[in-house]
């Protein structure tokens, strides 16, 4: 009986961690318009999230990947990236690194705790890796590039 209430509780205990980051989604828009390709960041919480964008280099291992701050996206909000915005972090960074992309992003919950948001959707637990990394972010840039789209969501709630 106390084992059932203790993996209970255990569980309980990890929908509240994972409680923002299951609210915080991710994906690529329009890789086929003229426009170009737009990383799209959507915080449906009514929480302001602490976000960071896995970035790669084509050809080489996930544990290369660099970890940006993209900002604190606030509640019910989404934010539209344009790939614009990841050339410009790669050539400031080092220009002989070829432009890549995202992997996904990772979520610092008020708690502290981290979770990965793979492109597919899959939420995790970071590796050891990632956590250093996050700890070594660059700066924050969110707001520092004018063509990144912030808006208002409709019908943002704390329904989960």
């Amino acid at each position: 009986m106390a084992d059932d209430q203790l993996a209970q509780s255990k569980q309980r205990q990890q929908q509240e961690d994972r409680r923002l980051a299951s609210r915080i989604t991710t994906w690529v828009d329009g890789y086929h318009s003229s426009e170009g390709w737009v990383r799209v960041v959507v915080n449906r919480s009514l929480d302001p999230a602490a976000v960071y964008l896995q970035l790669f280099t084509p050809g080489t291992p996930r544990s290369d990947d660099t970890v940006e701050f993209l900002g604190t996206v606030p509640p019910c909000t989404r934010v539209d990236i344009p790939g614009s915005v990841f050339e410009n972090i790669y050539a400031s960074s080092d220009s002989s690194r070829p432009v890549g992309g995202t992997n996904g992003l990772i979520v610092a919950e008020p708690s502290g705790v981290l979770w990965v948001r793979q492109d597919g959707g899959e939420l995790r637990t970071p590796s050891s890796v990632e956590r250093a990394r996050v700890a070594l972010a660059g700066p924050e840039f969110l707001m520092m590039w004018k063509a990144v789209k912030p808006s208002s969501l409709e019908g943002c709630s704390s329904a989960t």
